[in-house]
């Protein structure tokens, strides 16, 4: 197994932790879009409405040279392109083993009535690796790059957030020779998980381990918290995966819970038939937690 024992990337890892606490519905694909350098990013009340968001965002980007050709960043969504094949679902198995309790019974609640609407089910686990590492150090050393000027114009002290003002310092200190390291470890962390959609059209895990964060509530700098490796988000983000969560349910506060389905990469049709057979056979999406 790949191991990174410097402790200055322990140490900035910790410094760029943030918990995404959001069970809205959610599509991230980062191969199709990166228009002005943005990763893709929608929101909507249903599946359907991601598809539709995606279909606008999705393109070729001229001034970016990672950006993918127009044939295969295009993306044209219709319900009716659903395939009548049964989807193949995976349920991940060997993640989040901090979820928060009563969390995975709702998953599975959620993944039986997708069964029942006509899904295979089955159980799978991710193979070992660090994908959270290699995306959190990736996303550092490329927004480093990318925001050299307001680095080094000194701006950095105005931001809100306190680690904020200092990370991109930090991250100045990686070397290219560990960029090179790293992207190295994706490429082979990348052909672990394309080779699980082989027997599933998506894979289906909680899309965080806990219910969604009050507005009120402080943010979580993640400096206390353990590197989850296996991450669905991290996962997504580090392997350029389509990824869509939708609402399944509430915890014990009243705070919204996430099922989301990943899918081999420019697959975004299958995360969306996923989301919209599961909204097609429930009412959670049409649900709101109690306001305070």
């Amino acid at each position: 197994m790949w191991r990174y024992e410097d402790q200055k990337v322990a140490l900035f890892l910790r410094l760029s932790r943030r918990a995404e606490k959001s069970s809205d519905n959610r599509q991230i694909d980062e191969k199709r879009n990166a228009r002005l350098g943005a990763r893709n990013l929608s929101y909507g009340q249903s599946a359907d409405d991601c598809g539709l968001v995606l279909s606008v965002l999705a393109g070729h980007d001229p001034s970016d040279h990672g950006s993918l050709p127009e044939e295969l960043s295009a993306f044209h969504y219709h319900p009716d392109l659903a395939t009548d094949n049964p989807l193949r679902i995976g349920r991940l198995t060997n993640i989040w083993d901090d979820a928060e309790p009563g969390l995975r019974q709702i998953v599975d609640d959620a993944l039986k009535v997708m069964e029942n609407a006509g899904a295979k089910i089955s159980d799978v686990e991710i193979p070992e690796g660090p994908y959270e590492s290699a995306a959190e150090l990736t996303i550092l050393m490329e927004a480093t790059a990318a925001f050299h000027d307001l680095i080094h114009s000194g701006r950095c002290a105005q931001l809100d957030d306190p680690l904020g003002r200092i990370n991109g310092y930090a991250s100045e200190q990686f070397t290219a020779s560990e960029y090179l390291h790293v992207q190295r470890v994706r490429t082979q962390l990348q052909r672990k998980i394309d080779a699980i959609f082989e027997q599933f059209d998506v894979l289906a895990a909680p899309g965080q381990s806990s219910g969604a964060s009050p507005l009120k509530a402080a943010p979580d700098s993640g400096l206390d918290s353990p590197i989850r490796q296996l991450a669905p988000d991290g996962i997504s983000s580090l392997c350029g995966l389509p990824a869509l969560t939708v609402p399944c349910g509430f915890n014990k506060d009243k705070l919204p819970l996430g099922i989301q389905f990943v899918a081999r990469a420019l697959n975004d049709h299958q995360v969306i038939a996923a989301g919209r057979l599961f909204q097609s056979h429930s009412t959670w999406h049409k649900q709101r937690p109690p306001i305070q």
